[in-house]
């Protein structure tokens, strides 16, 4: 039985997958993606985030589409992994993909 953590992640990682998909296709701009991916990191990443994904054991890292992040083929995007998610993770102390 899933939790209803367990289901917000799946919804909004299939949200941010769709958007990722319509960057790739070329109908969004990859800012619009890298701002709300920024901001879900920035969240995701603090103290307080942090302690909530301890108590209820929350795994952040299963709100991105580190696969389609993987796959994509835009420079802006391969940039977001190997800075935001490579690097900040580790520098903020959150939970490495």
């Amino acid at each position: 039985m899933w939790c209803i953590c367990e289901f917000c992640c799946l919804v909004f990682c299939s949200f941010l997958s769709e958007l990722l998909r319509q960057v790739e296709l070329g109908h969004l701009p990859a800012r619009d993606w890298l701002k709300v991916a920024n901001q879900v990191l920035k969240l995701t990443t603090s103290v307080r985030a942090r302690k909530i994904a301890s108590k209820h054991h929350i795994n952040w890292t299963e709100i991105l589409p580190l696969t389609a992040i993987a796959k994509s083929q835009h420079d802006k995007i391969r940039r977001f992994e190997d800075q935001q998610l490579k690097e900040g993770y580790k520098k903020s102390k959150g939970i490495s993909p």
